[in-house]
């Protein structure tokens, strides 16, 4: 289903970088990279790289902690 645009996320970022997602995952940064490195994305959500950097988008990262969940 769409996401509704509000208040509290109309400002946030589409795309979050290794030290939001360390965030939003409640790991660390070198954990993430551990886990790019070692191509283990049954443990983080699938990165893709955005110039030099490794990005995720917001709600992707989100859905996928919602379905660890279930």
């Amino acid at each position: 289903s769409p996401t509704k645009t509000t208040a509290s996320n109309m400002y946030e970022p589409k795309l979050i970088y290794i030290n939001e997602c360390a965030a939003i995952l409640g790991t660390t940064v070198d954990g993430i990279r551990g886990y790019i490195r070692r191509r283990n994305f049954g443990a983080i959500p699938k990165p893709f790289k955005r110039g030099a950097k490794w990005a995720w988008r917001r709600r992707s990262v989100l859905d996928w902690i919602e379905g660890k969940d279930e």
